[in-house]
């Protein structure tokens, strides 16, 4: 039987996650990496399969985000697209042509409280 979309999301979260422990990235790096992305497909109404630059820039760029915030947020569907690029999901990296926000100097990322990771 071949999985919805939906399911499809689910599957490619879980590998992207396993992909992530094999980094040795920290649990709460990788619980957050995900709830970012899940917002983000929920936000754009949108899938892994079918996420576009739009996406990325239309969420990233929303006004209520700092500059950091929005820094933070393009590097996390960087490393998701770039994953889904490396495994075959996909042939491009959705974030490749999404112009990035650099965080002004001395800002902290909004996952990490008082700038520690």
């Amino acid at each position: 039987m071949q999985p919805t979309l939906s399911d499809d999301t689910e599957d490619l979260l879980t590998d992207w996650v396993d992909w992530q422990r094999m980094q040795n990235l920290s649990h709460r790096t990788i619980a957050e990496r995900v709830i970012t992305v899940r917002a983000f497909l929920a936000l754009q109404r949108c899938t892994p399969r079918t996420m576009t630059v739009m996406d990325v820039a239309r969420y990233c760029g929303r006004v209520e985000l700092s500059a950091s915030s929005r820094n933070t947020y393009h590097g996390v569907l960087r490393a998701f697209g770039t994953w889904m690029v490396k495994v075959g999901v996909r042939g491009e990296v959705p974030t490749a042509a999404a112009p990035r926000t650099e965080a002004p100097e001395g800002s902290t990322s909004p996952a990490a409280p008082g700038g520690r990771a």
